[in-house]
């Protein structure tokens, strides 16, 4: 009976765990990037405010997909895990746009993006893998019953 108890992977809470104040950092610093760039760069107003309303809805998506996936990761809830998974990905696709669709890119937001997009691949790989393992417990549990 104790070889199939399942465990949260610790592993995925320490990339969630690190992913918030990294966030804390690229938020604050793509926020003054972005007055910056709004100051100095010829941005046409509808861009600039349309890039930097997208950032703030950024903030609450990260907030949102980070408690989800550290909530269904820590009760072992594969359903939560799941909505986690479609967020990161949506996510993703959030800094692409940021990094190849934006109207200006400078080069420390390419950085930031990259580093970003690495680190959210890991934890929808780990919690992939986490949904997969959590799921397989479930149906294990109610074949033994």
């Amino acid at each position: 009976m104790a070889a199939n108890k399942v465990t949260p992977y610790v592993s995925l809470q320490m990339l969630l765990s690190l992913n918030i104040p990294f966030f804390a950092f690229f938020f604050i610093l793509m926020n003054g990037i972005f007055w910056w760039k709004g100051y100095v760069l010829p941005y046409k107003e509808r861009n600039w405010y349309g890039e930097y309303f997208g950032l703030w809805m950024f903030l609450a998506l990260e907030t949102v997909r980070i408690y989800f996936g550290m909530r269904g990761n820590l009760t072992k809830h594969t359903r939560l895990i799941v909505v986690s998974i479609i967020l990161t990905m949506v996510s993703i696709a959030c800094y692409v746009y940021y990094l190849i669709a934006q109207t200006y890119v400078l080069r420390i937001e390419n950085i930031l993006l990259l580093m970003t997009i690495i680190l959210e691949g890991l934890e929808l790989i780990l919690s992939f893998l986490a949904a997969l393992r959590f799921s397989n417990q479930v149906a294990d549990f109610a074949k033994n019953e």
